[in-house]
């Protein structure tokens, strides 16, 4: 299937969970939206989850924040370096609202894996996010008896290194995507999978750092926005 193009959907699912410690407990009030957006909020806290346009939409000559981008990838060929050649952007990030409180934030990462199973390939992440849990929202602990985090796998929880204040905005998880070149021996009715990718905040004010923060929040929420 040589140079055969292909549109490839990948959808940022947007799924958002926020939650704030009040003393030793955690209090929580949900509301559900639409069935791609569920939105939990607890206090005030506000977080949004977005990636970057590859077509101007809005014909309004930016690349605006959007949260689903449709794709067409070219099976890449690769410079003398050995890096691809034909790109396409995408960056999921997550945002604070202008009233939010300071918090820490989270993102969880799902069809990556699989993905690049199908040769659907992204660049590394951004070492301002740590892979703190496994797919299913469990923590990682390594002096504990509990599952360690499989860090040869891309889909987990990741936690960003600093807490963000209001408007904030953090580090893209990672930037590009492309379809590798030995693509062009695959079959021509390949099916791929998505890429899934959620938010998740809890109030700063109380955690020393990120580790505690979402030893708070634990790992219900995984499952939870994910329903």
């Amino acid at each position: 299937m040589s140079k055969k193009r292909k549109i490839v959907s990948l959808v940022v699912a947007v799924a958002l969970i926020a939650a704030i410690g009040i003393g030793a407990t955690l209090a929580y009030l949900s509301a559900t939206t639409t069935v791609v957006e569920n939105t939990f909020a607890v206090g005030n806290v506000n977080l949004d989850i977005w990636e970057t346009e590859i077509v101007d939409k809005d014909e309004d000559g930016k690349m605006g924040p959007t949260k689903d981008n449709d794709y067409m990838l070219t099976p890449s060929q690769e410079d003398k370096d050995g890096n691809p050649l034909y790109t396409q952007s995408k960056d999921p990030y997550i945002t604070l609202g202008a009233d939010s409180e300071d918090a820490y934030v989270f993102m969880l990462v799902t069809g990556v894996d699989d993905a690049e199973a199908a040769l659907i390939m992204t660049d590394d992440f951004d070492s301002n996010w740590t892979k703190i849990a496994n797919a299913d929202g469990v923590i990682f602990d390594a002096d504990a008896d509990v599952p360690v985090v499989d860090d040869e796998k891309k889909d987990g929880v990741y936690a960003y290194a600093t807490a963000l204040s209001k408007n904030g905005r953090t580090d893209s998880l990672f930037t590009k995507i492309w379809l590798d070149k030995a693509f062009e021996k695959l079959g021509a009715d390949t099916s791929f999978p998505e890429m899934k990718f959620y938010g998740a905040a809890i109030q700063a004010h109380g955690f020393a750092d990120a580790d505690a923060a979402y030893a708070a929040l634990g790992s219900d929420w995984v499952t939870t926005v994910q329903q």
